[in-house]
Formats: structure tokens, C-alpha cells, sequence
């Protein structure tokens, strides 16, 4: 079933918005992949470069449009889980906060580094941040009444498509405060 199609007409754009962000991110990346971190040599040393650019011109220059985007869906969300007949929930949206996004890329390179067999693997482009960070922007269904679990888990099987399996925490993982 097609997400956008079965809503109200606000959610009309929504296929445009994303190839304009889409397309946004393309241009940042590329203009910063052929500014300064092309002569750095060290691996380290460019991956360390690529985390700070991200966090101090990327990530601000694009979370106001993924603010806009997550509450585009939520609006989206509301729709459809109403028409699917759960009558008490909330859907909750964000963009990732900025001290949130620096802790976030220090742990997945680590994780990355882990995941290689240490083999010093390190972000090598910008690109591999937007393929590591999949929370830049979250999305959150609470459902009010436990006896919606099923329809709720239904609605979300047939509207979203999993393009990666689910991020699991561990239960003592340390909680950021944003």
C-alpha cells in the first residue's frame, strides 16, 4: 500500500520535499568532499575532520528541513492510524539534537571499527555518516491501549518497508540527557 497516497491531501508534497532534501544533502556532501579534507592523508586524522564538519556546517544547515520532514510523517501517521481504527495513541517526532549527533558519530565509528575485524576502519566521506546514522530524525507511535499492539504492528508492516535491521540498546547503555 502506498504511504502518501491513502492520506489527506497535505501529504501530497511529501514525495517532492524529500527529493529536494535528497538532493540538498547531495550538494553539501559534494562541495565539502572537494574542499579541505582531500589533503588530509591520516586516516584518523580526515575521519576526525569529517565528524566535526558534519556536526558543525552539515547537520545545521539540514536539521530545520528534517524537523520539517518528521512532522510532515507525524501529521502522515495520524491520518493513517486513524483510519486503521486505533483510537488512542500519540505519535512523537524529532531531529536530532546537536550534542546528541557528535556523541552518536564517536560510538558508530567505534562500532564500525569493531564491526571490521580492527582493521581501523574510519569514516571515509560524508556519506558514510548518512549511512551510519539512521536516528537523525525518529519517529515514535505510542499506542494507549495494549490491545492495539497487533494493529498497531500491522500498520507498521505493511506501511514501512525495513531497509536495515532494528538498532537493539543494551540496558545499561549510558542515556544522553537531549
Amino acid at each position: 500500500m502506498d504511504f502518501a497516497s491513502s492520506v489527506p491531501e497535505q501529504g501530497a508534497g511529501l514525495g517532492a520535499h524529500n527529493q529536494r532534501l535528497q538532493q540538498r544533502i547531495d550538494d553539501l556532501v559534494e562541495k565539502t568532499n572537494n574542499s579541505q579534507a582531500q589533503h588530509v592523508v591520516n586516516e584518523r586524522e580526515k575521519s576526525e575532520w569529517i565528524r566535526q564538519t558534519f556536526v558543525a556546517e552539515i547537520w545545521p544547515e539540514l536539521r530545520g528541513d528534517y524537523t520539517a520532514m518528521v512532522e510532515k510523517l507525524k501529521y502522515l501517521l495520524q491520518s493513517r492510524l486513524t483510519l486503521q481504527g486505533i483510537p488512542f495513541f500519540e505519535v512523537q517526532c524529532r531531529a536530532k539534537a546537536m550534542p546528541s549527533v557528535e556523541q552518536s558519530l564517536e560510538r558508530r565509528e567505534s562500532e564500525l571499527w569493531e564491526q571490521t575485524g580492527h582493521t581501523k576502519r574510519h569514516f571515509e566521506d560524508l556519506k558514510d555518516i548518512f549511512r551510519a546514522m539512521h536516528d537523525l530524525a525518529g519517529l515514535r507511535i505510542v499506542l494507549m491501549d495494549p490491545n492495539d499492539f497487533a494493529l498497531g504492528h500491522q500498520f507498521i508492516e505493511r506501511t514501512f518497508e525495513l531497509e536495515k535491521p532494528p538498532a537493539h540498546f543494551k540496558p545499561d547503555r549510558e542515556v544522553g540527557q537531549h
